[in-house]
């Protein structure tokens, strides 16, 4: 158990625990306030599994066009929320990939990233983020509040 525990902080590997958790998420429908240390930033929002990120990534993307036909509107959203299809456990299940694969990314809604020696900005709601686990320093449950 320590030797498995001391590869999680060579550089480079991947924290076992958060990506179990990243897994769990990805398997339901399921929103986690979660910070995470990434570089010297703090990143803070609900974890979200990868299946929603991409629903709300495809109507965030869509209704930045202006001026198209909701065909193409439609078209465009479609072709992003297909995407998520890979975090889908009925997708999984009759594509044959089962719970071996681990997850190598992480998604938050409302994200705010913070950090040191800069004032905050005005609290506005955040926006959708996807990270690499490996490029997780630390993480905690919880969002960053600002009293």
């Amino acid at each position: 158990m320590a030797e498995a525990q001391s590869r999680n902080t060579i550089s480079g590997s991947v924290d076992s625990f958060l990506q179990s958790l990243v897994s769990i998420v990805n398997d339901e429908s399921a929103s986690i306030p979660i910070t995470l240390s990434v570089g010297g930033l703090l990143i803070s929002g609900a974890m979200i599994g990868g299946k929603t990120y991409f629903d709300e990534f495809a109507r965030q993307f869509k209704d930045g066009f202006r001026n198209i036909s909701s065909e193409t509107a439609s078209t465009i959203e479609e072709a992003f929320k297909r995407l998520g299809d890979v975090y889908d456990p009925i997708q999984k299940e009759s594509q044959g990939i089962g719970a071996i694969s681990k997850p190598h990314l992480i998604h938050l809604r409302d994200a705010q990233i913070y950090h040191s020696g800069a004032s905050p900005g005005p609290s506005e709601k955040g926006g959708g983020w996807r990270g690499r686990l490996e490029a997780v320093d630390g993480f905690s449950l919880g969002r960053v509040s600002l009293r």
